[in-house]
């Protein structure tokens, strides 16, 4: 799944054994400078169930796109 805005992307990949790949990239990462985080892989290694998957996906979202 890719969540994206004009220059802000979150993507997710969801895999049966409990763990997803996610990764995003922060908005106006072509202004920002070098020391703040721009984007990167996400810790998602221990998803329990499909309650606790909803939970951590809103929470990326918030931490993505500020929303």
């Amino acid at each position: 799944m890719r969540i994206e805005d004009r220059r802000t992307a979150l993507e997710v990949t969801l895999y049966r054994g409990g763990w997803a790949d996610v990764g995003y990239l922060a908005a106006h990462w072509e202004q920002m400078p070098p020391e703040d985080e721009l984007g990167g892989p996400v810790p998602a290694n221990d998803i329990t169930d499909d309650v606790d998957f909803g939970a951590r996906l809103s929470g990326w979202v918030e931490k993505v796109f500020g929303v």
